[in-house]
């Protein structure tokens, strides 16, 4: 549950960092240059600069709590980041209570200070994720609806405070989508979900908002691209960061992610080995991450030598996170393996996946890779799932004649009586050819031999296939049958698939 839980939650930790006022006159002693600078170059991923210059503040306005947010959230954002740097943990809490104890003494002095209550809020909300990341769940109740309560009584107080709209924003925006227990926790909280408002506080702190333009249309990108799959506003959004801070890795990797969900391989490749090519130490995970989605790119362009050599990357100097194995290690290793069998070489394949198949150390959450290395050892791939794989990845790089080559070839097996066990994944794969082709008609009569088989596994096919049937309804523009399934599809416990379901049933 908690992976569940961090999935949701990790986009929120990127964001409100540097949540900032607005109304600047009431701290209008603080260099307000001074304080964009600092931005900017965290922004930019100078963290050391950015620590140095916000020091300079609280060394000049040592009651002043601004500066004392300003640092903490540099090792916020550095913290969310997985940044190896000295401590960075123990900073933030220590900056934190120090941050807290200043906005409360300017509070004592007057209650209605709402800068001083912004940054107390600001800080508490970073508190509250800080502890939601290390399952100090009661904890993170307790700051999470104190930073919460504090923005809602200064837009009360003054609905121009543009800037407290975005923590409101995302408030509101994921009490609305986030299932099952995110959603009650969000409840407890006090925090009721309004996907549409929460979308226009959004767009309000961009327009009307001073320090916290790009941290809002980070968020955008971020809701764009995870949760309303809106890839082209995303990949804009994405675009304009990455020009406004182009020493920050990690806009250009989220840019190089959304072009991977357009399909568009050949222009994510190209800006994960800009990624790559800074060879920055202090980014760990997100370099290792990065080579697993480029080999991603290359299995799925069927160049199985590059893809090799770039999970091996992926998987190298993987330190155990909580005693446990990290996802990028599991599904790396399995990935790995398949590359190696498509290259016809079994017993390295053999190796790859007795690594994940035997240990129980790894998250609840990757038991999926678990299950896969253990199939993979008892089923090697054949030369049907080879040219399945083949076809597939033909499809998703929309080489769909090429694709409809391999499938054509693969149905006079199945024609003949040949690979009986295979007909569903082959009709599926066809299917989702003929539907990209327009075929709609001919795609449901392939979807729907599926569903009269009704097999259990693989355990994605029925949920993913009552999907795509409802994809095809929707073009020939019949709604209600397109809704039934969509909702059956719905039942799916794919988090994913659900978020999917509910996008698309709230189209209709």
């Amino acid at each position: 549950m908690r992976a569940l839980i961090m999935r949701f939650l990790k986009p929120l930790f990127y964001i409100i960092v540097f949540i900032l006022a607005a109304n600047q006159p009431a701290r209008a002693a603080l260099n307000e240059k001074l304080i964009q600078r600092g931005v900017d170059l965290t922004l930019n991923m100078r963290f050391e600069q950015a620590i140095a210059l916000f020091d300079s503040l609280i060394r000049e306005y040592p009651q002043d709590p601004a500066g004392y947010f300003l640092k903490s959230a540099v090792y916020f954002w550095m913290y969310t980041q997985d940044v190896r740097m000295a401590d960075v943990a123990e900073q933030f809490e220590k900056i934190s209570d120090q941050g807290i104890e200043a906005a409360e003494k300017q509070l004592e002095k007057n209650e209605e200070d709402l800068d001083a209550k912004f940054f107390l809020g600001a800080i508490y909300g970073n508190l509250g994720r800080y502890y939601i990341m290390n399952s100090s769940w009661i904890k993170a109740y307790w700051y999470g609806k104190e930073g919460k309560d504090l923005l809602e009584e200064i837009v009360e107080a003054d609905p121009e405070y543009y800037n407290a709209y975005l923590g409101l924003g995302i408030y509101h925006y994921y009490a609305d989508i986030l299932p099952g227990v995110i959603k009650m926790l969000s409840y407890i909280l006090g925090i009721e979900g309004d996907k549409k408002k929460g979308l226009e506080e959004l767009k309000l702190a961009i327009s009307k908002g001073s320090f916290v333009k790009s941290e809002a249309r980070f968020f955008l990108a971020m809701t764009y691209m995870y949760f309303e799959y809106n890839y082209l506003r995303a990949r804009d959004l994405w675009a304009k960061l990455a020009r406004a801070y182009p020493e920050n890795t990690f806009f250009i990797l989220s840019q190089a992610r959304c072009e991977m969900y357009m399909n568009d391989y050949p222009a994510a490749l190209q800006l994960y080995k800009k990624a790559l090519a800074r060879k920055d130490a202090r980014l760990k995970f997100a370099m290792n991450r990065a080579h697993y989605f480029v080999g991603q790119i290359y299995f799925k362009m069927n160049r199985f030598g590059e893809a090799v050599e770039h999970y091996k990357l992926a998987v190298k100097n993987i330190p155990p996170k909580d005693g446990k194995r990290h996802w990028i290690y599991a599904w790396g290793m399995v990935h790995l393996g398949e590359s190696y069998e498509m290259l016809g070489n079994r017993a390295k394949a053999e190796q790859c996946y007795r690594d994940v198949a035997g240990k129980e150390e790894i998250y609840a959450y990757m038991q999926g890779a678990v299950k896969n290395a253990r199939q993979r050892l008892q089923n090697p791939l054949t030369w049907f799932d080879k040219q399945l794989i083949y076809a597939r990845n033909y499809r998703e790089t929309q080489k769909l004649d090429s694709a409809l080559v391999v499938l054509n070839r693969l149905k006079e097996e199945i024609d003949s009586g040949r690979y009986v066990d295979k007909k569903n994944e082959f009709f599926y794969n066809l299917g989702l050819v003929y539907l990209k082709k327009g075929r709609t008609s001919e795609a449901i009569a392939l979807f729907k031999k599926i569903l009269a088989e009704q097999p259990e596994e693989p355990d994605w096919l029925l949920p993913y296939t009552h999907y795509q049937i409802g994809n095809a309804y929707l073009r020939l523009n019949k709604k209600e049958a397109a809704r039934a399934h969509y909702e059956r599809a719905g039942e799916s416990d794919n988090p994913r698939l659900r978020i999917q379901v509910n996008r698309a049933l709230d189209h209709l």
